[in-house]
């Protein structure tokens, strides 16, 4: 479990100093997804509107109701997408090329529903601490070589499903910060056959990773760093959510 956990951690390309890959950098080659890219960024929004947001999804409203929300919010047309990808993007910090296929399915398709994961990920995730990022480059350089997957302390989180592979792992680094992190793995059946709460799961692996946080001393300074992966795999879309924190670091 330990070596497949950690081959997907590297697929991010973000431990030990490796480059981070395009997609979780927000770029892409496509020249109308940086111009949407563009819009998105240039677009003022509403933060009451976004605070509405995140605190419906710590409540498990869906990313059709999100949707529909930010529609009657702001009085947008019923196929308005561009606000919508601005609003879901900036409330929840996750990258547009990841974000960009509700355009067609509007929070209502399969897509939608695998798209849930990452958005009640971030709001449970986000509910005390922000995701504010660091930068990795200066983080590998300081402590890449003290840095050792192998010692990296396991925490119990319950048996991972056919649906659900949560990890969360921990380390004291020589001379440097603790550091925390989780990942949670989702498959979701593009059948509709499967009635699976992916909600109940995220928010029993947000619950356990804050109580880590809280018993390994994880107080202020935290910065807290989120990727994603969503990608389409036949019958099934495979989620991957990753947080890390660390504490006592200054970039």
């Amino acid at each position: 479990m330990a070596c497949e956990e950690e081959r997907i951690v590297n697929s991010f390309r973000g431990i030990c100093g490796t480059k981070q890959s395009a997609l979780f950098e927000n770029r892409c080659p496509n020249l109308e997804i940086e111009l949407k890219m563009a819009t998105v960024a240039q677009t003022i929004l509403n933060e009451p509107l976004l605070d509405e947001l995140r605190e419906m999804a710590r409540g498990g409203k869906t990313c059709e109701q999100l949707v529909d929300h930010i529609r009657e919010s702001l009085y947008l047309p019923s196929d308005a997408m561009v606000p919508v990808l601005a609003y879901i993007c900036r409330g929840f910090s996750i990258p547009l090329p990841i974000v960009l296929p509700l355009r067609e399915d509007e929070g209502k398709g399969t897509f939608g529903r695998a798209i849930n994961i990452p958005i009640w990920f971030v709001a449970l995730m986000t509910e005390n601490v922000t995701s504010d990022g660091w930068e990795w480059r200066q983080f590998c350089d300081d402590f890449g070589d003290r840095f050792d997957f192998e010692s990296m302390v396991p925490v119990m989180i319950g048996e991972a499903t056919r649906w659900t592979k949560p990890w969360i792992r921990q380390i004291a680094i020589p001379g440097g910060p603790w550091y925390l992190r989780g990942l949670f793995e989702a498959y979701v059946d593009k059948s509709y056959g499967l009635n699976f709460d992916y909600f109940a799961t995220v928010q029993r692996f947000a619950t356990v990773y804050q109580n880590e946080l809280a018993k390994c001393g994880f107080l202020s300074p935290l910065r807290t760093k989120m990727d994603f992966q969503l990608e389409e795999q036949g019958p099934i879309y495979r989620v991957v959510c990753m947080v890390q924190a660390i504490r006592s670091f200054h970039p």
